[in-house]
């Protein structure tokens, strides 16, 4: 069928040309949206710093204090750890 220089009805002629274009427009802003809420999930789950705990020398300091390890103990640990 032929009118107003259109060949047909198809998905990118007439009507169907608006309703494509907008099909492929709220798939382009979906898939962005999905993305940034991906790059913000993968932040939240790792974090670039590590997280505040107790070192190593902080440890050792702890079971030196309670009587845990010897002072030779200590003083060995704290030369492998630094």
């Amino acid at each position: 069928m032929f009118w107003f220089g259109h060949h047909g009805l198809g998905l990118l002629w007439g009507l169907g040309w608006m309703v494509g274009r907008g099909l492929l427009m709220l798939l382009f802003w979906g898939a962005v949206i999905a993305l940034i809420v991906l790059a913000l999930r993968s932040r939240r789950e790792y974090p670039s710093h590590p997280q505040a705990g107790n070192s190593a020398l902080e440890v050792l300091n702890a079971r030196y204090a309670r009587g845990e390890i010897t002072k030779a103990e200590y003083d060995q640990i704290r030369r492998d750890i630094q």
